[in-house]
């Protein structure tokens, strides 16, 4: 493969005004609905909950230990609510944030290796890339974990090249060993097995294994890792056996964490967070192996096929499947596209015609599949209302762009710019979607009710229940009571539940705990409980409790009042 010509270079005011559209993309609408659970409202409480508590180190959740995940991204999200108050904005802000550093660090990358057009083109599909624009835009761990993969990845193909070349390689190997101890801090030991995977047949390829398991640069991460593990130890016991065998093992080997799916799951996973990119990264890559054969591949391009190929692939054995475990491989196929765009100068692109006709069907299939959408689907009515215009939008703008991709055959910036406009688009149209869905997904509407009818601030008891986004809206945690813990979504809380349940203080009590707590009624007292639950929902209308407020999900009752009255 012959190394990419630089071209033309691009003008400085169009790039400065392409990234500040992606800019706005990114940054509309995200500070304007609310948290969506599980995941946003938990990942923001545990920020929360540092503010108010002073402690960084140990991780909270309604107040009881939250170790399913290291403390980094939680830190970083407590400072920013220090910085721009809690709220909805500072929450979604790191993940924004990190988003633009790894976008950063690809145009780095891309130019330092192939060309300036390369680098940032490459950054440019990334960010308006499906699954790197939703995750930067989610309260999420794994942008933060994103960026630090995406860093030691660049830094030790920087460290391999340079210590082939016999020129100076450690400052690199330090840099990438310290993105991995960090990562680890963000998400555990995931952090260090994606570099490795793909980092060591690189090297031992390049004959520079030593540039990967350089021995001081292992310490760095030690050392990095070391300080918060030893004071996770002391204040819980048993901690790194958790973390080894439970969010570790058992993830990788195990149904234990119930999230398995079949082999083939990140396929669609990955071509649709990465489309219509992906169609010119394997259209690039089947037109240059048919020119000669893989063990003659350019090394570079080795390096990006084994950073998508290796994590995809073991991540497909793994029994635990996320979608968001694919966002760490986008910049890869970011770079492969960004390449095989500059490579063909005048020539048709790679891909072009397939990336063109999928988004027209995609555009149909949006267009007209929302009409067939009706009320008696899983969907409340709010977002039902709202999906359609955003449908309609999105299908249009991609029926257009894969039109003008099809029969007007653009090259180079003015393809990127074509098969940008779908995701444009859904960014700036997705406002009234995502307010009605937070709306449903979200229970920002029952703390309101609950401030609103309750005086003070009543004790909240969750019968069988725990929206995790309640507690952050609420500024406070609130009492569980629980058969083993599941409702709060934290695999340590379920591990622990006896021990925690115990405890003097806690938040976590037993099952039937709550119906003492409402015969006593010691203090003005509401009570959540999940819709399904008709059982509880029959004692507490029996009692004489009043129905607040209610979603699709959960329904409050309350208050009781210490006097013994009920509903007063």
């Amino acid at each position: 493969m012959s190394a990419v010509p630089p071209g033309s270079r691009p003008g400085a005011w169009p790039v400065a005004g392409w990234f500040a559209l992606l800019l706005v993309v990114m940054f509309a609408w995200v500070g304007s609905y609310p948290l969506m659970q599980p995941d946003e409202g938990r990942n923001a409480e545990v920020a929360r909950e540092m503010v108010a508590s002073g402690n960084y180190v140990v991780p909270h959740l309604n107040g009881l230990p939250y170790v399913d995940k290291p403390a980094l991204h939680y830190a970083v999200a407590a400072a920013s609510f220090n910085l721009f108050g809690v709220n909805e904005f500072a929450a979604r802000l790191p993940s924004i944030l990190f988003t633009l550093v790894t976008a950063a660090m690809i145009a780095w990358f891309g130019r330092r290796v192939w060309s300036r057009r390369v680098g940032l083109t490459a950054a440019a599909i990334l960010l308006i890339s499906p699954l790197t624009l939703g995750m930067s835009r989610v309260v999420i761990l794994d942008a933060v974990l994103a960026t630090l993969v995406v860093g030691s990845l660049l830094a030790l193909h920087v460290a391999t090249e340079a210590r082939a070349a016999g020129s100076r390689w450690r400052r690199w190997a330090f840099a990438s060993w310290a993105c991995i101890g960090l990562g680890i801090l963000t998400k555990g030991p995931v952090a260090l097995l994606i570099p490795l995977l793909v980092g060591i047949p690189y090297a031992v390829r390049r004959r520079a294994l030593l540039a990967v398991l350089y021995p001081p640069a292992i310490v760095l991460a030690v050392l990095i890792v070391a300080p918060w593990v030893a004071q996770m130890s002391k204040e819980l016991p048993g901690y790194v056996h958790y973390v080894v065998f439970t969010e570790t093992v058992a993830r990788i080997t195990s149904d234990k964490l119930h999230r398995t799916q079949p082999f083939w799951y990140f396929v669609p996973v990955l071509f649709a967070g990465a489309f219509p990119w992906i169609c010119i990264a394997i259209a690039g890559l089947w037109k240059n192996w048919r020119n000669r054969p893989p063990a003659k591949m350019d090394s570079r391009i080795l390096f990006l096929v084994l950073w998508v190929g290796l994590p995809f692939l073991f991540f497909s054995l793994s029994r635990s499947k996320l979608p968001h475990y694919m966002l760490p491989l986008i910049p890869a196929v970011a770079l492969l596209a960004a390449v095989f765009l500059a490579e063909a100068r005048d020539a048709d692109p790679p891909g072009r015609t397939v990336a063109s006709v999928l988004l027209c069907l995609l555009g149909t299939a949006a267009f007209v599949g929302v009409l067939f959408v009706h009320k008696g689907a899983r969907i409340d009515p709010a977002t039902l209302v709202a999906l359609r215009p955003f449908a309609w939008a999105f299908g249009a703008t991609a029926l257009v762009a894969g039109g003008l991709g099809l029969f007007a055959k653009p090259r180079g910036d003015a393809l990127v710019a074509i098969l940008s406009l779908p995701m444009i688009v859904a960014g700036l149209a997705s406002g009234p979607l995502l307010k009605a869905a937070g709306a449903d997904r979200s229970a920002a509407g029952l703390a309101s009710a609950i401030a609103a009818s309750v005086p003070g601030s009543p004790r909240v008891i969750g019968v069988g229940a725990f929206p995790t986004s309640l507690p952050f809206y609420l500024g406070r945690p609130i009492d569980v009571s629980s058969r083993a813990g599941n409702e709060l979504t934290s695999n340590y809380v379920r591990a622990e539940y006896a021990t925690l349940v115990s405890a003097p203080g806690t938040t976590l009590h037993p099952a039937d705990w709550w119906q003492s707590a409402l015969a006593r009624c010691d203090e003005p007292t509401v009570f959540v409980v999940e819709v399904r639950d008709v059982g509880e929902i029959r004692r507490l209308t029996e009692a004489g409790l009043p129905r607040l407020a209610a979603d699709r999900k959960f329904e409050v009752y309350g208050p009781c009042s210490p006097s013994g009255a009920k509903g007063g």
